[in-house]
């Protein structure tokens, strides 16, 4: 949207982007949120994209030592 269209465009789609709700519990997102050192699995979406970008980059090829939860 930034590139393509109106600015204002893009910063509505990025604000409910923002609120969008998570998709619910699973067992990589009980893992991550464990890792983290979360109490609970978050409820946005883009919290919980971001834990699987983790899994997906960092744990589940066990590159622990590029992760930035290695040091939380």
């Amino acid at each position: 949207g930034q590139t393509a269209g109106p600015s204002a465009l893009a910063e509505q789609a990025v604000a409910a982007y923002a609120e969008l709700p998570g998709g619910g519990q699973n067992t990589v997102l009980a893992r991550m949120t464990r890792i983290a050192g979360l109490s609970t699995v978050p409820r946005l979406a883009i919290e919980q994209q971001g834990l699987l970008q983790l899994w997906s980059t960092h744990c589940s090829h066990q590159r622990c030592a590029t992760c930035p939860l290695a040091g939380a």
